[in-house]
C-alpha cells in the first residue's frame, strides 16, 4: 500500500462525512447513498491500513536550472535524479557489504526501487516512494530506508566540504569507496549547474543552499 492510497481514502471519508452533515432531513435517498459509499470506503481503509506502507521521499531543486515552480532544465533534472538514485543504491550496497565497494556494477534488487509518484508539492522536484519491504526481507531492518537516510546525511557533509573549497573526493563520514564516489557525483551535478537541493524523508529534512547564501 502507498501512503497516497491511505491519504486518498481518509480524505474521501472526511468529504463524505461533511456531505452527510450538510444534508437536509428530507433528503433520505441521498443520505442512504452517501452512507453506503462511506461504509464502503471505511471497509477499504480497514483492509489496507494494517498493511506495510510505502515510505515517502520528497526531493526539490532550485537555483540556476529552475524557473520558480514552473519548469526545470530537463538535462539537469534527468542527471540529478539519476545521480541521486545511484548514490542511494551505492550507499545501500555499502551498508550490505562486508567490505567497502571500490568499483564494478552495483547489485540492484528488481523487486524494490524508488518510484516517482508525483511532482513535489507542485514545485520543481519529485515525490518518490520506497515500496514496502517484501515479507521476510532484511529481517534485521530496512536497509533501503537506512541507505536513504544515510545518503541525505552524507550529502550534507559533502556539500559543506565543497562549500569550503575542498576537493570533491574521498570518504564522507563512514562512507567510502564507490558509495562515497556516487555521493560526490551527485554533489558535483549540483555544483556544476549552480543548483540547490532540499529533501524530506521520514521526518528528516536536508537543505543544501547556494554557496553564495
Amino acid at each position: 500500500m502507498t501512503s497516497q492510497d491511505e491519504r486518498f481514502l481518509r480524505t474521501e471519508i472526511g468529504t463524505l462525512t461533511r456531505f452527510l452533515r450538510e444534508l437536509r432531513e428530507d433528503e433520505v435517498i441521498e443520505r442512504l447513498q452517501l452512507e453506503r459509499r462511506l461504509a464502503d470506503v471505511r471497509d477499504r481503509l480497514a483492509e489496507i491500513e494494517h498493511l506495510p506502507q510505502a515510505k515517502s521521499l520528497s526531493i526539490v531543486f532550485g537555483g540556476a536550472p529552475v524557473e520558480g515552480m514552473r519548469s526545470m532544465d530537463a538535462g539537469f533534472g534527468a542527471a540529478a535524479l539519476k545521480a541521486f538514485v545511484d548514490a542511494v543504491d551505492a550507499v545501500r550496497a555499502s551498508l550490505m557489504a562486508d567490505e567497502p565497494m571500490e568499483g564494478g556494477r552495483l547489485p540492484r534488487g528488481e523487486e524494490r526501487s524508488l518510484r516517482i509518484v508525483d511532482r513535489a508539492g507542485g514545485s520543481s522536484g519529485f515525490e518518490l516512494e520506497l515500496p514496502p519491504q517484501v515479507p521476510d526481507e532484511e529481517s534485521g531492518g530496512d536497509t533501503f530506508a537506512l541507505a536513504i537516510a544515510t545518503t541525505l546525511s552524507r550529502l550534507k557533509e559533502a556539500w559543506t566540504t565543497a562549500a569550503h573549497g575542498e576537493a570533491v573526493s574521498g570518504e564522507i563520514g563512514e562512507v567510502g569507496g564507490q558509495a562515497a564516489d556516487k555521493v560526490w557525483a551527485f554533489v558535483k551535478v549540483l555544483v556544476d549547474h549552480d543548483a540547490v537541493f532540499a529533501a524530506e524523508f521520514e521526518g528528516r529534512q536536508v537543505r543544501l543552499r547556494s554557496f553564495r547564501d
